[in-house]
């Protein structure tokens, strides 16, 4: 929450990279301020100073999405992923675009690498159960939503999910205690 001590993080006397590295946690900084202009400024910086930095791919990617720019967040993904092929929050990003044109099965493998990129995190099951569930295919959310609740049983989206899960199944005492 001290973000505005970020902002005030002085640049001088730092190399490319490690100047790039500020320049994106003022990025975010300036994100959670609620001030895309300033933070568009300072991720485009941070990838000209460091055009091979993940990070600041990764920035320009949120940053672009955050304001609404589609095709820059596309863009920035894509060079992320040149970067990287195996980011996880790359791959969730490629893999929301491909679903906001309706392309499932792509956004699918997005989110199947994605997994396989970060098998401990609950979050790319939980975007991939999303998409299967949106596709009407239950049984395959289901085994993402077991298996995310079997290493964290109270993960909420995963307990949300799960209850949806007992609603169409028509299980509504179950989606009940799901959700108390």
């Amino acid at each position: 929450g001290r973000f505005e001590d970020v902002l005030k993080i002085p640049l001088d006397g730092l190399d490319p990279n490690q100047e790039a590295g500020v320049l994106v946690s003022r990025a975010e900084a300036d994100l959670a301020l609620r001030r895309p202009a300033a933070a568009g400024q300072d991720a485009a910086e941070a990838q000209r100073l460091a055009p091979k930095s993940l990070e600041a791919a990764v920035t320009v990617a949120r940053v672009a999405r955050a304001s609404g720019d589609t095709a820059g967040a596309e863009k920035a993904v894509t060079a992320a992923l040149a970067i990287n092929p195996h980011p996880p929050e790359a791959l969730l990003m490629r893999a929301d675009a491909l679903a906001a044109k309706h392309d499932f099965a792509g956004a699918l493998v997005a989110c199947n690498d994605a997994v396989v990129a970060a098998p401990e995190s609950p979050v790319p099951r939980i975007r991939r159960a999303e998409l299967l569930l949106e596709q009407g295919e239950d049984a395959k959310a289901k085994a993402d939503v077991e298996a995310i609740l079997e290493n964290f049983p109270h993960y909420p989206m995963a307990l949300f999910l799960q209850a949806e899960l007992a609603v169409r199944a028509k299980d509504y005492k179950t989606a009940d205690a799901t959700l108390e």
